[in-house]
């Protein structure tokens, strides 16, 4: 059985490394106007002081800042 893609708000709090994942796995191929799981995480993202949300974990500076 396929593994569906939601494109509706998380119904729970998401990581910042979970977050990089759906915008780069899952919902790479979405648009933030059409799909909320994107903009929440890209928003949230940014809130969270992550400039560039597109980026993956490893290339995140705050994320590495974060781990380090």
């Amino acid at each position: 059985m396929d593994n569906p893609v939601f494109h509706q708000w998380p119904g729970h709090g998401l990581t910042p490394a979970q977050m990089h994942g759906e915008l780069n796995r899952r919902h790479s191929e979405c648009t933030l106007d059409g799909c909320d799981m994107k903009r929440y995480c890209w928003t949230r993202l940014i809130d969270l002081g992550h400039p560039h949300p597109a980026l993956t974990v490893d290339n995140c500076p705050a994320c590495r800042v974060n781990v380090a």
